[in-house]
C-alpha cells in the first residue's frame, strides 16, 4: 500500500569502482577523469572511481528543482508517479506527486518541509474534506501507513542520496553513452553492496532478510554530473520490481504550495 517506500529505487546509484576496459580502479583512484583534472572533456565522462564520486557530488549539490517521473512494475501491475521536487543543499525541500496505483487509485501528496498532506480515493477518504495531514495520530489506517515512511521518503528522495551511497557499491562499469530526453548521457552499470549501504537506509533490513545482498542498477548521467534515469530490477521469491525513473527540468521555476487549511483534514 504505501508504494512511496518504493523510492529508495532514486538512492542506490553510488560508484565506489569502475571498470573501463583496462581494469578496475578502486575508489582510491588516482585517475584524470574526474572533475579534478584539468581536460574538460574528461571532465564530462569520469573514467574512474573517486572523478565518478566527485562529478555526481558536484551535479547535484547546488540543485534546485527537479522533475520526477517513476514507472515500477511488479505482481502484473504497473504503479506511476509523476511530479515536482524543490531542493536544497541536496536534499528534498518539497514536493509535488501524484502516483496512480492499480486497484487503489490515485495519490496526490504534497511535502512541504516536515508537513506532509495527502488526496486519498475517495472510497478511503473518511474524513469529508479532500486533503487530510499526514500524521501517525490519524485516525485513517492508510494516513498511519504513510505516517511511518515519512523520514524514509524525504531522505529517499534528496538528490544527496546519490552520493551519500557512493561508497556502497560494489563495482560500477562504464557502457558509452545513450541518448536521453534528445541529450547524450553517460551510462554506468552499478552493483549496489546492500550491507554497505547506512543502517538508516529505507528498507536496507527488508532486502537482507529477503537473502538479497546486491543490486544491479543501470544509471545515466548528463554532461554535468546529474542523473538523468535510473533502472533496476529486483527478484525476490520468484517475484520481480522493475523500476524506471527519470529526472528533467533541473532548476526550473517550481512552486508547491500547502492547500488551503479550511480543506485540510486533521483527523
Amino acid at each position: 500500500m504505501v508504494t512511496l517506500a518504493l523510492l529508495p529505487a532514486l538512492t542506490l546509484a553510488g560508484c565506489a569502482s569502475i571498470t573501463n576496459g583496462t581494469g578496475t580502479t578502486d575508489a582510491g583512484g588516482t585517475g584524470t577523469g574526474g572533475p579534478s583534472g584539468s581536460n574538460s572533456a574528461n571532465r564530462a565522462t569520469p573514467t574512474d572511481a573517486a572523478g565518478l564520486f566527485a562529478f555526481m557530488k558536484s551535479g547535484v549539490q547546488s540543485l534546485t528543482s527537479a522533475h520526477l517521473a517513476m514507472t515500477i512494475q511488479a505482481a502484473g501491475g504497473t504503479i506511476t508517479a509523476a511530479g515536482d521536487e524543490k531542493i536544497a543543499d541536496g536534499k528534498l525541500a518539497a514536493m509535488d506527486l501524484t502516483e496512480a496505483i492499480p486497484e487503489f487509485g490515485s495519490l496526490h501528496i504534497v511535502l512541504i518541509g516536515d508537513t506532509t498532506y495527502m488526496q486519498l480515493p475517495t472510497k478511503y477518504n473518511t474524513s469529508g474534506k479532500p486533503w487530510q495531514l499526514v500524521s501517525a495520530d490519524s485516525t485513517n489506517p492508510v494516513i498511519q501507513q504513510m505516517a511511518k515512511s515519512l523520514a524514509s521518503i524525504q531522505s529517499s528522495a534528496s538528490m544527496d542520496r546519490f552520493t551519500a551511497f557512493a561508497r556502497a557499491a560494489k563495482s560500477v562499469t562504464s557502457k558509452g553513452t545513450d541518448q536521453i530526453d534528445g541529450a547524450s548521457a553517460a551510462h554506468y552499470a552499478i552493483v549496489v553492496d546492500i550491507a554497505k549501504l547506512p543502517d538508516s537506509t529505507s528498507g536496507k533490513d527488508t532486502l537482507i532478510q529477503a537473502g538479497i545482498t546486491t543490486l544491479p542498477v543501470d544509471l545515466w548521467l548528463d554532461a554535468q554530473g546529474r542523473p538523468v534515469k535510473l533502472t533496476e530490477k529486483l527478484t525476490a521469491g520468484g517475484q520481480s520490481v522493475s523500476t524506471v525513473v527519470t529526472l528533467t527540468k533541473y532548476d526550473a521555476p517550481v512552486t508547491i504550495t500547502a492547500p488551503p487549511a479550511d480543506q485540510v483534514s486533521t483527523d
